[in-house]
This record gives structure tokens, sequence and C-alpha cells, in this order.
């Protein structure tokens, strides 16, 4: 377990990469962005993409609306 900053807040990450936190948040991968220490991070990297203690970590929820 690693210690990070999720949306501002102190948040346990069970796991260390980018689809961990995205289970463990119960999101939908397809409607989410995931910024790492202020730099968006590309789904194409989500999987190499290891996080680390002290981490920053932003997830943007995309929602339908009008």
């Amino acid at each position: 377990m690693i210690n990070i900053t999720l949306n501002g807040e102190a948040f346990d990450l069970d796991g260390k990469s980018i689809p961990a936190l995205v289970v463990q948040l119960d999101a939908n991968s397809d409607h989410v962005a995931i910024m790492v220490n202020g730099s968006v991070a590309s789904r194409e990297s989500w999987n190499e993409k290891m996080l680390s203690e002290g981490d920053s970590i932003e997830v943007l929820t995309f929602a339908a609306g009008g």
C-alpha cells in the first residue's frame, strides 16, 4: 500500500498502477482521465506507469449532460 494525494485528499492505494487505482475507485476506465503530478497520463501508458509514495493524482470523470 502506498500513500498518495487523490484529488487533493490523502488516499491509501492498494496497488501501484493506474489500473489498480481505477479499480479501487470502482470507476469506469472509459470515462476518466488521470493526471499524475500535473501531467496527463495517456491511456496507453497506464499499464507501464507505476505510481509512487507521495504522488499527486487527479482523476477527472467525464459526464454527459445538456
